[in-house]
């Protein structure tokens, strides 16, 4: 099955992530991620603060981890259909920056 993700279809993904916020876990993080899909050269900045998750729709300057990927990759880490480990290690997701602060990210989510 082949498909592509409009920005209507990436802002979802961002959205799943607010609704699985375990806000207890985040309380006490301040996480700033960069996000670039190399598909659709979409680029959104994920600022993770005092439990609250802020996503915008480009980049904003100063993150400590930046992730390059394409779309249905990001999908399915963040559904939990592939694992962010594996997808670090084979190069599916490209992270520069912070590695530990990238999983301190995921660890605040609902599996």
């Amino acid at each position: 099955e082949i498909y592509t993700l409009s920005l209507h279809d990436a802002l979802p993904i961002f959205e799943i992530l607010k609704v699985n916020l375990i806000p207890e876990q985040a309380m006490d993080k301040n996480l700033h991620l960069s996000i670039k899909f190399t598909d659709s050269l979409k680029t959104f900045s994920l600022i993770l603060r005092r439990g609250v998750l802020e996503v915008q729709p480009f980049e904003i300057k100063g993150s400590s981890v930046q992730i390059e990927t394409d779309e249905v990759s990001w999908k399915e880490v963040v559904t939990g259909n592939r694992s962010l480990p594996v997808s670090m290690a084979t190069g599916l997701l490209s992270v520069t920056g912070d590695r530990v602060s990238l999983i301190n990210f995921f660890n605040s989510f609902r599996e």
